[in-house]
């Protein structure tokens, strides 16, 4: 299992944002507080943007949720574990008109 000294390292070392292979960001804000979220439809080729949004208040509960053993496995979190957080009511769903 990751210790959250070693995944604050990590975090601070990629500029607090980390980029899953499938596009997942996963944002650090302080020491504990992560937010991970995919851009579901660019705002670019439509009038609005849809964004699938978690947040975790402890490191703790990022790592035990998607099962971190490593720090390189946050780059297999993707679109289907984001949405396993959203029908467990742990995600939501935002959509912003440009």
């Amino acid at each position: 299992m990751i210790k959250n000294e070693q995944l604050i390292q990590y975090f601070w070392e990629n500029a607090n944002v980390v980029t899953s292979n499938a596009g997942v960001d996963i944002d650090l804000h302080g020491d504990s507080f992560v937010e991970v979220s995919v851009l579901i439809r660019n705002h670019e080729e439509y009038g609005e943007r849809i964004q699938l949004t978690a947040s975790f208040h402890s490191l703790q509960n990022f790592v035990e949720f998607f099962k971190l053993e490593c720090l390189e496995d946050m780059k297999l979190i993707g679109l289907e574990d984001m949405f396993v957080l959203y029908k467990a009511g742990r995600a939501e769903l935002r959509v912003t008109e440009f």
